[in-house]
């Protein structure tokens, strides 16, 4: 874990070493909390193949029983004003 001000002066030696290196995860801390976390090019296609495999198990759920996706319209007409209205 490094502040984001050692990012701003290290940032190609970590994308070496995160790149090229052994793809360990760098966590980016502002006011001391991480707020963004620096992954290699490899573990991001992981993630997004996690990402689909959920989707896909998901979609397969809702597809063997559309009925326990239903919502009557009035629920989803309330929904979604209530969703404009906090805009």
């Amino acid at each position: 874990v490094v502040a984001s001000t050692v990012v701003r002066d290290r940032l190609g030696d970590m994308l070496n070493r995160i790149g090229y290196g052994d793809n360990k995860r760098i966590g980016i801390t502002r006011h001391g909390k991480v707020a963004a976390v620096l992954i290699s090019a490899h573990e991001l296609d992981l993630l997004d193949e996690i990402e689909m495999a959920v989707d896909v198990r998901e979609a397969e759920r809702i597809l063997a029983d559309p009925a326990s996706e239903f919502i009557p319209w009035e629920q989803a007409e309330a929904e979604l004003d209530a969703a404009e209205s906090a805009r």
